[in-house]
């Protein structure tokens, strides 16, 4: 072990985006008492011997071993100040557990430990908190024959279900996330891709779409023997999305045709029209419920983002829209809405902005663009404090919004699909991501 005496502000000293967060400056900088950096061999998760990798979970049928989800050795900085640090580790809760071989030098104050993959590990002296980096866990789910159109946790997040091109739902059990199960057979809709697929608030129906224009609703009470309930027609052409209301009465299709349509399906067997059907100019491409279920959120092939109230779905109003994207592209951008229904992220180019929708006829930018991709941004998911982010660059990235004017990276973007992301869905600290290369990730947020 070697210790390095320096000052500076521990932030301007060791960043994120260094490989190995082992660069120190030269010359001694101020900080609030007396600084030390111990660099030494550490692991997480393990006291294996540290040149040699875990093995990663065993697969299930249907999964592939995920390199991801491998524990990997890294050469880790600890960083001993007097005083508290004067930016808190940010970053996924605690999940793993960091070895040092100097552990007495937690009473010297504040200890920082970081790696290659982001924030480990902080102490205030009185205790410890420790972290681990976003990592993938369990297996790759395959099966699909095609590109992976949408993925969806149930509310009691046990189950996941998976769409894509090939015109099947998959659906797994993911109660051990490390061990996933598939449940039944898959839900076919004939030669037609899946679109979108979207649980009810209370778990016990599941709503698929696809290009043949329809939407089809099961019972998944039972979710080894999924049962059709009935089947919605009314969209010309695809129907690109769906989703539930909050109180799960209200059904939002979005389509092809440039409308979203509204259904009550207060009894999931006799779905009915709510409403005159809401227009664009151009095809829609998704209808997203505010969290309070009194805003619906679409988005258009054109790039246009509209704001609806729907407090009563027989009577919807337009609020708002959002400027059109910075680069100015003409594309269908994602979006998603925060916990407090205020916030709202849209795909921007290469990157997603946050917007104040407190007065929605008047959406406020809040901070800088996020970009940490080198292509368009396909997909989002917000949850709590947590926005993920997937592109055609076939990364993920994390990003921590507890402030929404100052977000902050959760470490590097997440690779491992070979092909564009395209759906992504947060359940608690699991992250799924699917992808034109036919798979379903998960990873372990925080």
């Amino acid at each position: 072990m070697r210790a390095d005496s320096f000052a500076g502000q521990v932030v301007a000293v060791l960043s994120r985006r260094t490989p190995e967060f082992s660069a120190l400056p030269d010359e001694p900088q101020t900080f609030p008492g007396r600084v030390h950096a111990l660099r030494t061999r550490a692991r997480v998760g393990t006291r294996a011997d540290p040149g040699r990798t875990a093995p990663p979970p065993p697969a299930g049928r249907g999964t592939q071993p995920d390199p991801a989800a491998s524990p990997l050795p890294s050469r880790e900085t600890i960083v001993v100040g007097g005083g508290r640090q004067t930016r808190p580790p940010t970053g996924p809760a605690a999940r793993g557990r960091v070895f040092v071989a100097a552990a007495a030098v937690l009473a010297a104050g504040v200890v920082i430990v970081l790696s290659s993959l982001g924030w480990l590990a902080g102490s205030d002296g009185e205790g410890v908190t420790t972290t681990s980096p976003p990592h993938g866990i369990g297996g790759v789910l395959v099966g699909h024959a095609g590109s992976v159109t949408s993925v969806a946790f149930s509310p009691d997040e046990r189950t996941l279900a998976c769409a894509g091109t090939d015109g099947t739902v998959r659906r797994w059990d993911v109660t051990d996330p490390l061990n996933p199960r598939p449940l039944g057979q898959p839900l076919a809709s004939g030669v037609q891709p899946v679109t979108s697929v979207a649980f009810s608030p209370d778990g016990r129906t599941l709503a698929v779409t696809g290009t043949d224009g329809t939407a089809r609703l099961w019972n998944v009470t039972d979710p080894t023997d999924a049962r059709p309930l009935a089947t919605i027609t009314g969209h010309v052409g695809a129907v690109t999305s769906v989703m539930f209301s909050p109180d799960g009465r209200t059904l939002a299709t979005a389509g092809a045709d440039r409308t979203t349509r509204l259904w009550n399906v207060t009894d999931p067997r006799d779905p009915r029209p709510v409403g005159a059907p809401l227009v664009e100019v151009a095809a829609v491409s998704a209808a997203v419920f505010s969290p309070d279920g009194r805003t619906l959120a679409t988005t258009a092939a054109d790039g246009t983002v509209r704001l609806w109230d729907v407090t009563h779905p027989a009577d919807p109003t337009r609020l708002g829209r959002l400027p059109a994207a910075t680069d100015r592209t003409r594309a269908a951008r994602p979006v998603a809405f925060g916990p407090g229904s205020r916030l709202l992220a849209a795909g921007d180019g290469r990157g997603v902005r946050l917007w104040d929708i407190t007065e929605p006829a008047r959406p406020r930018p809040l901070g800088r663009p996020l970009t940490d991709h080198t292509g368009a941004v396909t997909a989002l998911a917000l949850a709590g404090n947590i926005l993920a982010t997937g592109s055609d660059d076939r990364t993920i990235a994390l990003w921590e919004i507890a402030d929404p004017a100052a977000p902050s990276e959760l470490g590097p973007p997440l690779t491992g699909h070979t092909g564009t992301v395209t759906t992504l869905a947060l359940a608690g600290n699991i992250l799924a991501t699917g992808s034109d290369d036919r798979t379903v990730r998960r990873w372990d947020v925080g």
